[in-house]
């Protein structure tokens, strides 16, 4: 029997970001060791609480979500992320569509 140890999702949240005002703003509590190096890689890289969940966010909208152990994690960390984005003036924010795109067993 396979037991899933990572799972994978993708969500579009219909706005485009400021990345640099992830990075450089403390009012995102919810995110944690953000690392944002564009020159490297084109989006800001950061963990999701005290959690081994981590988001790739990129300034399209786009978010991979990396490091949960089932889909509920990942809906948890998603309903929290736009919400605290909305909170904080990102007002166009909502999900516009997500899934899973991988299981690790």
């Amino acid at each position: 029997m396979l037991t899933i140890t990572q799972v994978c999702a993708k969500l579009n949240i219909g706005t485009n970001l400021d990345l640099m005002e992830i990075l450089n703003n403390d009012k995102y509590i919810i995110l944690n060791k953000k690392k944002y190096e564009p020159h490297k890689f084109s989006a800001l890289i950061c963990k999701y609480m005290e959690t081994n969940l981590t988001f790739l966010i990129f300034k399209t909208g786009n978010i991979i979500i990396t490091g949960a152990k089932d889909k509920c994690q990942v809906n948890d960390a998603i309903n929290d992320l736009v919400l605290m984005l909305n909170l904080i003036g990102h007002v166009d924010a909502k999900i516009i569509e997500w899934k899973i795109t991988n299981y690790c067993a």
